[in-house]
């Protein structure tokens, strides 16, 4: 019976212990010729928005570009990965 709870255990709580990588994530994005350190990540882009928004009444928003992942984990998704979905 004890043999069966610890599997039970490592089962369930194999996967709380891992931590959460950026490489497996699917907003995890890097170039054929990048390097992992130097990819990038699509959950927080940098917005530009259109400043004629008051003049014509059309908004627009465009994505510029993508923070590097080192930054992103550091300053918004944390250590504990808030945005991470595996791939």
């Amino acid at each position: 019976m004890y043999n069966i709870f610890l599997i039970f255990y490592f089962i369930v709580f194999a996967n709380a212990i891992e931590p959460k990588f950026c490489k497996n994530c699917k907003y995890f994005k890097k170039g054929f010729f990048t390097l992992d350190e130097f990819a990038k990540c699509e959950a927080f882009p940098t917005i530009e928005e259109d400043n004629n928004y008051l003049i014509t009444g059309i908004e627009k928003k465009q994505i510029i570009d993508y923070h590097y992942c080192s930054t992103a984990r550091k300053f918004k998704c944390g250590e504990d990965g808030k945005k991470y979905e595996q791939k």
